[in-house]
C-alpha cells in the first residue's frame, strides 16, 4: 500500500564503551542482570556514550531519506539497528516488510569463494529462495557487470566490483525497505547513474535510507533529510535546509585551520565577503559577491600580485582571483585593503575554503601566505558534479 509506514523509530538510544576491558566487565553484568531479572540501569557509566540519542524517524513506501552528518554521528549505528544487526538499549524500533541492506562494501561475502556462489549466499541472507536467485541469476550478473570475473574468487575483486555484486544481489531482492550506506562513492560514474535510475525505480515501491558524504548524491535521491550530530537529530526536513545546516557546522568545525608563511613583508590580517553590503560567510549560487582583504606592510610593497583562491573541503582548487594583469599594484606602508567584484558566483552548492596569497611579480616570492583564512558556505538548488557552473546562454540555430 502507497504511503504505508515501514520504518518507524521512537526515541532510540544506543551506547558503546570506549574502553574493551570495561565494555566486556558491563556486558557480563549486564547479562547477569538480565537473569535475575533486574531492570537495566539506562545511566551512562565510566567511558559509556550514546552513539544514538533519542532518534526518532518515520519512513513511508514511496519515500527516500538521507542521513547525514559528519563520521561518528552515528548514521552506520542507527543503519545496523534498523537491519537488526544491533538492538537499541533504549526505545523501539519497528520494521515492516523485506529488508535489502548495503551498510558496507563486501558485508556478508566470502573471500575465497566466486562471485557467483557468493550471489546465492547473500540473496539468501537477505531473504531469497534458490529458485528465486536461479530465475535471477543472469540479470544480477549483467546488472554488475562482472561477466568474465564471475567466478573469479572475490578477494581479487576491487572495492568496486565488490560494490556492483552487492548493489545488484540487493536491487533484485526487491526489498520492502533498501538501506544504502555510502556505497555510490566506490562505484565509477556509469555505475553510479546506473544505481541512480534503479533507487528512481525500487522508490515508487519501497522505502529507502540513504546515507552518503556526498552532498549532491542526497540533494538527487533523497526526498527529505535528517542531520545528525554526536547521535542527535539536529534537523530533520526538506533536503535542502539539512544540507545547509551540516554545511554551516562543518564550516564553523574546519574554519579554524588557518596556516601562515611568507617572507614577512607583508602580513594578511583578514578578509571580508559581502553580498548588496552585508558581510557573511553564506552565500548563494549566482549572487554578485564582493572580497575583500586586508593587508598590512611595515614597508611600501611595489608591483605585489594578489590573489585569492577557493578551494573545496579535499583541497581541489576551484577559482582563483587576482590582479595580476591589473596597473599599479603597490601596497602602501601600514594598513591598506584591496576589494575585487566576483559577478553571478558560479560555485555550486557546498563548503569552500578561501586562500590568499600575496607574492612578487614574477610569482617566485610569496610575500604572505593564509591557508583557509575564511570557510563559506554556498547555497545552490542547482545539483552538479563539478563545483563550478557557469551562467551561459544557449540558442538554437
Amino acid at each position: 500500500m502507497d504511503g504505508e509506514v515501514l520504518i518507524e523509530l521512537e526515541h532510540v538510544r544506543k551506547k558503546y564503551c570506549r574502553s574493551l576491558r570495561k565494555s566486556m566487565l558491563y556486558g557480563v553484568h549486564d547479562i547477569y542482570s538480565d537473569l535475575l531479572g533486574r531492570p537495566l540501569d539506562p545511566a551512562l557509566r565510566a567511558d559509556e556514550f550514546y552513539a544514538t540519542d533519542d532518534v526518532s524517524l518515520t519512513v513511508r513506501r514511496g519515500e527516500c531519506v538521507g542521513l547525514i552528518g559528519s563520521n561518528g554521528a552515528g548514521k552506520s549505528t542507527l543503519l545496523k539497528m534498523i537491519n537488526g544487526i544491533f538492538m537499541p538499549d533504549e526505545g523501539r524500533i519497528t520494521v515492516r516488510g523485506k529488508v535489502g541492506a548495503l551498510i558496507e562494501v563486501g558485508a556478508g561475502f566470502h573471500p575465497l569463494l566466486s562471485g557467483r556462489e557468493n550471489i546465492y549466499i547473500s540473496a539468501s541472507v537477505l531473504g531469497m529462495s534458490r529458485r528465486e536467485v536461479d530465475r535471477k541469476l543472469e540479470s544480477i550478473i549483467a546488472f554488475a557487470e562482472l561477466g568474465e570475473f564471475i567466478d573469479m574468487p572475490i578477494k581479487n575483486y576491487s572495492s568496486g566490483m565488490y560494490v556492483r555484486l552487492g548493489f545488484a544481489v540487493a536491487a533484485h531482492l526487491e526489498p520492502d525497505i533498501l538501506v544504502i550506506d555510502e556505497v555510490l562513492a566506490v562505484g565509477d560514474m556509469a555505475f553510479r547513474s546506473k544505481c541512480y535510475r534503479e533507487i528512481d525505480r525500487l522508490r515508487k515501491k519501497c522505502a529507502i535510507i540513504f546515507v552518503s558524504h556526498s552532498m549532491q548524491q542526497v540533494s538527487r535521491v533523497c526526498d527529505r533529510a535528517l542531520f545528525l550530530e554526536h547521535g542527535r537529530v539536529v534537523y530533520a526536513g526538506d533536503t535542502a535546509t539539512a544540507i545547509h545546516r551540516l554545511n554551516e557546522s562543518t564550516a564553523r568545525r574546519v574554519g579554524d585551520g588557518r596556516e601562515d608563511a611568507g617572507t614577512g613583508a607583508v602580513s594578511i590580517e583578514g578578509i571580508r565577503l559581502e553580498v548588496d553590503g552585508q558581510a557573511g560567510t553564506t552565500v548563494r549560487h549566482g549572487d554578485d559577491v564582493t572580497v575583500t582583504v586586508s593587508l598590512r606592510a611595515p614597508e611600501p610593497v611595489a608591483d605585489a600580485v594578489i590573489n585569492i583562491a577557493f578551494y573545496t573541503t579535499d583541497e581541489s582548487l576551484v577559482m582563483q582571483c587576482t590582479n595580476q594583469c591589473l596597473p599599479g599594484n603597490s601596497i602602501p606602508a601600514g594598513d591598506s585593503t584591496f576589494s575585487t567584484v566576483i559577478p553571478a558566483l558560479p560555485l555550486v552548492s557546498g563548503i569552500y575554503h578561501l586562500t590568499a596569497l600575496v607574492q612578487s611579480p614574477d610569482l617566485l616570492v610569496p610575500y604572505a601566505w593564509t591557508k583557509k583564512i575564511l570557510s563559506i558556505v554556498v547555497e545552490s538548488e542547482i545539483t552538479s558534479n563539478a563545483p563550478v557552473r557557469l551562467p551561459v546562454q544557449w540558442a538554437a540555430q
